[in-house]
């Protein structure tokens, strides 16, 4: 019994050490992929907080996440990232995270299908 408790525990603690390894990662990957173009180098590529607000909220580019999603991926595809899908699929959950805040997977129904 107390062997299948350490047990667990044992596999427990490297699940949680596992998981914030890839999230530490994840915001590293983020950090060099990303921000190679979206961040101020002096190419007035000043893409803060606000910036991705007023992509999102005023409705210029972004409007939900399936939209960011299909971003991120033209943007592996264009810098050849080679992520694999489910790294491709933590990079769009940091981004949302940290500056869109889209719902996932939300229906969205326009005022003229309304009847």
């Amino acid at each position: 019994m107390k062997a299948q408790i350490i047990t667990t525990l044992t596999l427990a603690l490297g699940l949680t050490i596992t998981c914030n390894a890839v999230a530490f990662e994840i915001k590293g990957t983020h950090d060099q992929s990303c921000l190679n173009c979206h961040k101020d180098n002096g190419a007035n590529y000043n893409h803060d907080n606000e910036f991705y607000e007023s992509r999102s909220l005023a409705g210029t580019k972004l409007k939900n996440h399936a939209d960011l999603k299909a971003q991120i991926n033209r943007c592996s595809n264009f810098y050849d990232s080679a992520w694999f899908p489910e790294e491709e699929a933590e990079i769009v959950k940091y981004v949302n995270d940290e500056y869109y805040q889209f719902i996932m997977n939300a229906v969205v129904v326009q005022a003229s299908n309304l009847h």
